[in-house]
């Protein structure tokens, strides 16, 4: 990566292939090689937490053991059930027979046809694809917990949980 349009250097990153010890790495870090007419020297990565998604409902910001979500939700459609279940419980999947003309059932074991829908974003991927503005933004806990907060707040409203009234007044005071 070049460290800004006119910088005459650039950050290289590398996997390496070690062992539980880290012996590779240790051996590696502070150590420098050529490139060329350049010594490069080599650094550890600083790492960079990223916000957790959980497994069971698939909103981030809590791990699976915290996840108070009664159901589990499909990262696949969204809908009240595992994704391991999605294929025998969704309509998608289970076909209709009685249709005209019948509509088949998805094979077992082949994965599933049918348009996706994000339990995040509602674009039209899984919720664990990394083309997910979720995924694209997991290091940015502001931005998560401002679109997560927005996202139940617009969910609230549309159920009738929160009246409109009340949904007017946090807007005026700006918050999601």
């Amino acid at each position: 990566m070049q460290n800004s349009w006119h910088a005459d250097s650039a950050t290289v990153w590398f996997d390496v292939i070690d062992s539980q010890l880290g012996a590779v790495a240790k051996h590696l870090i502070n150590s420098s090689f050529q490139f060329g007419l350049a010594s490069c020297p080599v650094r550890p990565a600083q790492s960079h937490a990223s916000v957790p998604v959980c497994q069971r409902c698939w909103h981030w910001g809590h791990s699976t053991h915290a996840c108070r979500s009664q159901a589990p939700r499909c990262p696949r459609c969204a809908g009240p059930h595992s994704e391991a279940n999605h294929c025998s419980i969704t309509g998608c999947c289970r076909g209709n027979p009685t249709a005209n003309p019948p509509v088949p059932a998805t094979m077992e074991g082949a994965p599933c046809p049918h348009t996706a829908r994000c339990v995040n974003c509602s674009g039209e991927h899984s919720a664990s694809d990394r083309k997910c503005p979720y995924w694209r933004h997991r290091f940015d806990r502001e931005w998560l917990a401002q679109c997560t907060n927005r996202d139940w707040q617009e969910q609230m409203a549309t159920s009738g949980a929160i009246s409109r009234r009340q949904e007017e007044d946090r807007r005026d005071r700006g918050a999601f």
